[in-house]
This record gives C-alpha cells, sequence and structure tokens, in this order.
C-alpha cells in the first residue's frame, strides 16, 4: 500500500536525511560485523542502501503523515496493554517488563513501532482493491 502511495505521489527526500540514514545502516552494519570497513568497501555498501534509504524515508515520513492527518498515536493505555501482552507471552511479571524497556530506553522506540503498527492497520483496513 505504501509503495503505491509512493509511486502515485513522488516526492523528493532531503539528501541530508539519505545521508545520515545511509550512515547509520554502514555503521550498524560494522557494528554487527565488529569490524571496520575499508573505504572501498564502506562506499560500495552505501551507494547499494542508498536507494532503500531512500524508499525507507519516503515510507516513514508519509506514515507520519497519515498518522497525523488521522489522529493516530499511542495511548499510555495502549503501552500497559502492549507490556501485558508481553508478561502474558513470556511468563514474565509485567512490572519486570516495564522495567526492562524504561532501563534500557526503549519506550519511545516501543512507543513508535505501535504507532506505525495502528497507521499500517488502518491503512489495510480503509484500502480499496480494484483490479484492472
Amino acid at each position: 500500500i505504501i509503495k503505491e502511495i509512493i509511486t502515485s505521489n513522488p516526492f523528493p527526500v532531503p539528501p541530508s536525511m539519505v545521508e545520515r540514514s545511509v550512515e547509520h545502516y554502514v555503521h550498524d552494519l560494522e557494528h554487527s560485523s565488529k569490524r571496520k570497513f575499508s573505504e572501498e568497501e564502506h562506499d560500495a555498501i552505501a551507494n547499494s542502501a542508498r536507494d532503500n534509504m531512500t524508499y525507507e524515508i519516503q515510507k516513514y515520513l508519509i506514515m507520519e503523515a497519515i498518522g497525523k492527518l488521522e489522529g493516530i498515536d499511542v495511548s499510555d493505555d495502549d503501552l500497559e496493554a502492549h507490556f501485558k501482552k508481553i508478561a502474558d507471552e513470556s511468563g514474565e511479571n509485567v512490572i519486570k517488563v516495564k522495567a526492562y524497556y524504561e532501563k534500557n530506553n526503549l519506550i519511545n522506540g516501543l512507543r513508535e513501532d505501535l504507532k506505525f503498527n495502528k497507521i499500517r492497520d488502518f491503512l489495510i483496513n480503509e484500502s480499496k482493491v480494484t483490479i484492472d
């Protein structure tokens, strides 16, 4: 659905956003591989990732705009329900689950993930599919 929205409504992404995302991507790869890439490796990885990073930024910006337009957000009750779900699935105490997320500064990331899941669900539920 998002790909179709982007294709039907193309828009440029600021090059600085793309480059910042590409650099984060390469840095994350270096970190996970536990080695420093040569300049040639770095450039090859960056060049191969640039189009995907551009798409991911477009996707993020469109999802944000849809969420704002439709008033989709994540409440504290949504977070609590998610902590309860994790606790139920893992057999852990909900207080410990929440404490883990707080201790590791994961609340904002979780809130954003839940918001994008809500936006995705909204798009799926509101989509009208036509076959030409």
